[in-house]
């Protein structure tokens, strides 16, 4: 890149012969010092026009963000590929390269990375380990208690040997090895990562981000073959809801409401639910065959709103919707006795399933009015 940079302002090559006859070597990335080293910053090029550019170094001291702690804050690269596989291939590339001891961590999901016995044999594994982390039933994660064991780089790189570009499937048998959770590994190691390799949606799906933690502003995102992103983009916006799920989460929240558990909340999506089943089964028979045994009706934006303002959801309303949910998901609240201080007690919550669902269904209708109306609805 300096050899270019140099070309193109008519700056001699740094490595062309100088008057002396002799060369300018550059130092290659693995003679560098390892980079949990401290190391003086190098300075700026004394031969390249880019010295000058970046003026006094008062100046440029100045300009650098530094992060809580005040030490400076270094983007990192966020790739994002299509598949997992192509993953595998990019991580086997960088291995080859003089920058195979980058500190580096890929995203993925519970279906390749879970080691948990009773999850990988569950057909929803997001929901099983939820389950398991909330302790339900008297059970816990014996593997998420091991996630220190490798959870920085330091500790991975020097004490268990992956001091080069990896691969997730080396991650998971060293966490089966060590019993400790690949997948929450994955996402402590974020923290110290230069690079952080996973799928599209990690970054482009706002739920995923938000339960990733990932912030990805004044980050480095590159995206591969990102063409490709158009049809994740539209699936990162859209959810499915079936019937099914719709009567699970209704009888859910009724109990809840009869319970007397935060009835104040749990009633209005008690009623969004009822609405939307009984939406599904007027419908049902203005639906027009497709496909072999399957028949579909498509709703457009403005006729669903008009539908969504039938049932009491309005541009007014939701965001009264969505302080309900958020309330219903806090596992604790505060009351005050009688006597003494007010005090922090456990509440029941809505279970894995609905909570996603719910998540699900709000993601959307906060599209549709965000968006001027301008989705389509179909139902089949």
């Amino acid at each position: 890149i300096r050899k270019r940079h140099c070309f193109g302002t008519e700056v001699h090559n740094l490595d062309a012969k100088v008057d002396s006859g002799k060369t300018v070597k550059l130092n290659s990335p693995l003679e560098k010092i390892n980079s949990f080293s401290p190391q003086k910053p190098p300075g700026h090029c004394s031969r390249c026009c880019c010295s000058t550019k970046q003026g006094n170094s008062q100046e440029s001291s100045n300009t650098i963000k530094k992060d809580h702690t005040g030490k400076s804050k270094i983007p990192k690269i966020y790739f994002g590929t299509r598949t997992h596989k192509q993953i595998a291939q990019i991580t086997r590339e960088l291995r080859r390269t003089a920058y195979s001891g980058v500190p580096m961590t890929i995203l993925s999901s519970r279906d390749h990375t879970c080691v948990h016995p009773e999850v990988v044999g569950n057909f929803n594994r997001n929901e099983k380990c939820m389950e398991l982390l909330d302790g339900k039933n008297g059970k816990s994660c014996y593997f998420y208690h091991g996630v220190h064991k490798i959870s920085d780089q330091h500790t991975l790189q020097t004490f268990q040997g992956m001091c080069k570009a990896w691969d997730i499937e080396e991650l998971v048998s060293l966490g089966k090895k060590l019993k400790a959770c690949p997948y929450y590994t994955a996402r402590e190691l974020i923290q110290d990562a230069d690079i952080i390799f996973c799928p599209y949606n990690y970054l482009l799906d706002a739920q995923i981000r938000e339960s990733m933690d990932l912030n990805l502003k004044e980050q480095v995102v590159i995206l591969d073959e990102a063409h490709n992103i158009e049809d994740c983009a539209r699936e990162s916006a859209s959810y499915s809801v079936t019937e099914v799920q719709l009567r699970f989460a209704r009888d859910e929240l009724d109990s809840m409401v009869n319970n007397n558990i935060r009835k104040k909340d749990h009633e209005p999506l008690r009623a969004v639910c009822c609405s939307l089943i009984n939406w599904l089964e007027a419908n049902a028979e203005y639906l027009v065959e497709r496909d072999y045994e399957s028949a579909c009706k498509i709703w457009s934006g403005n006729e669903m709103l008009l539908t969504l303002h039938k049932m009491g959801i309005t541009t007014a309303t939701f965001p009264i919707l969505q302080g309900h949910f958020s309330a219903v998901l806090q596992k604790e609240e505060k009351i005050s006795p009688i006597y003494g201080k007010e005090e922090a007690r456990e509440v029941p919550v809505i279970s894995a399933s609905t909570q996603i669902m719910l998540k699900g269904l709000f993601m959307v209708l906060d599209y549709l009015f965000r968006q001027n109306s301008r989705d389509e609805i179909s139902l089949c």
